[in-house]
């Protein structure tokens, strides 16, 4: 089977870092299928940190398809590389792709905006953003009406996602999050209880609500503490701005330092060198930070709501959305009280064994597009099932 893997649209946040760990995969154990990758130039640095080499069969496509005024070079480079190609599935990671490719495509989509928004997060947003957010809202249900199978990372996303493009649940396909074998437990290490490092691995989208941080930050100087944040948003932003911004204001700047963007592996060094991974954020589908902290024996604070615990359970420390205080608060009791500080990397460290590995993971992304190939062969919905636990079997890996 020839499988066209379009990653162009991955241009940010963790869907870069799973298109790069699936070509990472891909490579190493490509199931008797041949591949052609198409990335994002973010993705193509994080698949050159990976293997050390570009695949030979990888196309980097610039910019991204989804600009409405410039993306058409992109879109155009596509169905090109489409009509050479000749694959039997295109699979689009960051759907919606935004191109009209000839083959059938598998969109894995995870916008959490689509599928499940909830009040808080549309309270972070200005009216004009909130219009802004309708739009682009529409625009991407159109171009995901025109797709008949999906991959979507949770049941409550599965659910959203068959809602609003009228899916049959059979169309869609739950697979969830993994975190690359990088990111694992270091070295223990002294915690620095009085000056934390507190790492922040996060987009500066609105959702992630990071103008927060520093509030936190001055709560935590006002308690004698001398936190250092460690911020990865790129500073071409706007959002970016008003974090430094408003940590100048409140006389914090000191705490934040920004790193901007960052490759695989310097991510997986900073949750080693860092005392807590912090994540306020108001919306989600499942970041894959919540398990790479917890693989790499970090303690996590993040918001009380329910995409955070469906995918923490009981290793994080959570607050109240948009309350500083109580996520100072939170930052502090884990710093103080050693055993809570371990009891919590240790839950961590079970909790991820629940889910897939990148391996199996992997798999279970292939298995899937055989099956909507089976499927669309035949003239039939009828599919072939997987193993009760949903997972490949190890001997495949």
């Amino acid at each position: 089977m020839r499988i066209l893997v379009n990653a162009t649209t991955a241009v940010a946040g963790g869907a870069a870092q799973v298109a790069a760990t699936f070509i990472q995969n891909a490579v190493a154990n490509p199931c008797r299928h041949e591949f052609h990758f198409a990335v994002s130039d973010l993705v193509a640095q994080n698949v050159l940190s990976l293997l050390g080499s570009a695949p030979a069969r990888m196309s980097v496509v610039t910019p991204t398809p989804a600009r409405i005024l410039t993306g058409w070079r992109a879109r155009r480079r596509l169905r090109l590389i489409e009509e050479q190609f000749q694959p039997d599935i295109i699979y689009s990671i960051a759907a919606p792709s935004y191109v009209r490719f000839r083959q059938n495509e598998v969109a894995r989509f995870t916008n959490p905006w689509v599928t499940h928004p909830n009040r808080w997060a549309r309270r972070a947003l200005s009216v004009s953003r909130r219009v802004y957010a309708r739009m682009l809202f529409l625009h991407k249900l159109l171009w995901l009406s025109r797709i008949t199978y999906y991959v979507a990372q949770t049941e409550t996303a599965a659910r959203g996602l068959a809602r609003r493009v009228k899916c049959p649940d059979e169309n869609i396909r739950v697979i969830p999050n993994c975190h690359n074998p990088l990111f694992h437990r270091g070295a223990p290490t002294c915690v620095r209880k009085d000056a934390p490092l507190i790492l922040v691995l996060a987009f500066p989208y609105r959702h992630k609500h990071l103008t927060i941080v520093p509030d936190v930050a001055a709560r935590l100087v006002r308690w004698g503490m001398k936190p250092r944040f460690i911020m990865t948003m790129p500073a071409e932003y706007g959002e970016t701005a008003r974090v430094i911004a408003k940590a100048r204001r409140l006389g914090v700047a000191e705490c934040i330092e920004n790193v901007g963007r960052l490759s695989l592996s310097e991510c997986a060094r900073w949750y080693h060198e860092c005392d807590v991974f912090f994540l306020p954020t108001l919306l989600e589908t499942f970041s894959v930070s919540y398990l790479e902290a917890m693989a790499s024996g970090i303690p996590l604070v993040t918001t009380d709501l329910d995409f955070a615990r469906d995918v923490c359970g009981e290793a994080a420390c959570y607050f109240p959305p948009l309350s500083a205080e109580a996520a100072a608060e939170a930052i502090r009791s884990l710093l103080v009280d050693e055993d809570s500080y371990q009891r919590h990397v240790e839950r961590g460290l079970r909790r991820v064994e629940q889910f897939p590995t990148s391996q199996e993971q992997y798999l279970m992304h292939v298995q899937w597009l055989e099956e909507v190939v089976n499927r669309l062969r035949a003239g039939s919905t009828a599919g072939c099932c997987l193993d009760s636990s949903g997972l490949a079997p190890k001997e495949l890996l």
